[in-house]
C-alpha cells in the first residue's frame, strides 16, 4: 500500500480505492495501519473469498481497474497454496471476463505457471523463477540483484539528508530514487528514438530503455516489446516507453 500511494505514483493524483479481500480477519497490526489517517479514506478490508461471487460482487470486482492475487511466500505448503491461487485466479476471470486481462497473479512455483496461461491469464509473477533468475544474472554481472530491486521500489529524495552523506552515499540513495515508469510517446510521433533519448535525458535525466510498439505479423496486427530499440527507428502512435526516472513526470512539458 505504501508503493501503491507514493507520492511519485500517478495512481495517488487518480482517486483511486483499493479493496483488500482476505479469507482472515486482519491482524491487529493490519487494523492500526489502515485506521491512520490517510488510508482510511482510500483502503477498505473485506472478509470473503474470491472463490464466491457473491463475496467478489461486494468487493465491486466488475469495477476494477485490476486485481492482484498475492501469495504468501512464507507458504508451508508451496503446492497446495499455488492450488489455491489458481483457483481464485480462475474464478475472478469467470466472475467478469475483462478481469481476466486485468489480474496479476504471484505464484510460488514455476511449474504452476501453465495451469493459468492455459487460461488466457498472463500477468503472472512466479517468486521462485524471479529469485533464481536474479541470482544467476547477478554471477554474469555482481550487483545486479541490488539494481533490479531498486528499481522496483519507489524512494524519494526527500527521504534522505544528503548532506550528512559521504559522495558514494549521496550518488548510490540518488540512483535508489529513480524507478522504472511508462508513458505514451505521442508527442513524439515521427521523431527517431535517438532524438527522443537525447531529448528526455537532457530535460529530465530520465533514460528511454524500452518501447512497446505495434507491428505486422502474418496472424495481424500485435503488441510489441522492444528493449534498447534501435536509435534509427521511428517512433510510431500510440507507442509507450520505458523510463528510468525519479517520478512519473518524465514527458511532461518536453520538446524536441
Amino acid at each position: 500500500l505504501r508503493e501503491f500511494f507514493h507520492p511519485d505514483r500517478q495512481w495517488r493524483k487518480m482517486n483511486l480505492r483499493v479493496v483488500i479481500l482476505a479469507t482472515e480477519e486482519p491482524s491487529r497490526a493490519m487494523r492500526s495501519f489502515l485506521s491512520t489517517p490517510f488510508y482510511e479514506n482510500k483502503v477498505q478490508f473485506l472478509r470473503g473469498s474470491a472463490l464466491l461471487e457473491s463475496d467478489l460482487e461486494r468487493a465491486g470486482a466488475e469495477r476494477a481497474l485490476a486485481c492482484f492475487i498475492l501469495t504468501n511466500k512464507y507458504a508451508v505448503d508451496p503446492i497446495t497454496h499455488d492450488a489455491e491461487t489458481i483457483l481464485m485466479a480462475l474464478s475472478v476471470a469467470q466472475y467478469h471476463n475483462d478481469l481476466r486481462y486485468k489480474t496479476y497473479v504471484q505464484l510460488i512455483r514455476r511449474e504452476a505457471k501453465h495451469h493459468l496461461v492455459a487460461a488466457n491469464i498472463i500477468n503472472l509473477l512466479c517468486l521462485d523463477e524471479l529469485k533464481l533468475g536474479l541470482i544467476a544474472q547477478s554471477i554474469i554481472a555482481p550487483g545486479m540483484s541490488t539494481l533490479i530491486t531498486n528499481l522496483v521500489r519507489t524512494y524519494s529524495l526527500a527521504q534522505y539528508n544528503k548532506t550528512s552523506m559521504k559522495a558514494w552515499e549521496a550518488e548510490y540513495y540518488s540512483g535508489c530514487c529513480n524507478e522504472i515508469y511508462s508513458a505514451y510517446l505521442d508527442p513524439f510521433v515521427g521523431a527517431t528514438i535517438a532524438t527522443v533519448t537525447m531529448a528526455i535525458f537532457a530535460q529530465k535525466g530520465a533514460v528511454l530503455f524500452a518501447v512497446e510498439t505495434t507491428i505486422a505479423t502474418n496472424a495481424g496486427v500485435r503488441r510489441k516489446l522492444k528493449l534498447l530499440p534501435d536509435f534509427a527507428s521511428v517512433v510510431g502512435a500510440n507507442d509507450i516507453g520505458f523510463f528510468i526516472a525519479h517520478d512519473d513526470s518524465v514527458i511532461d512539458d518536453l520538446h524536441l
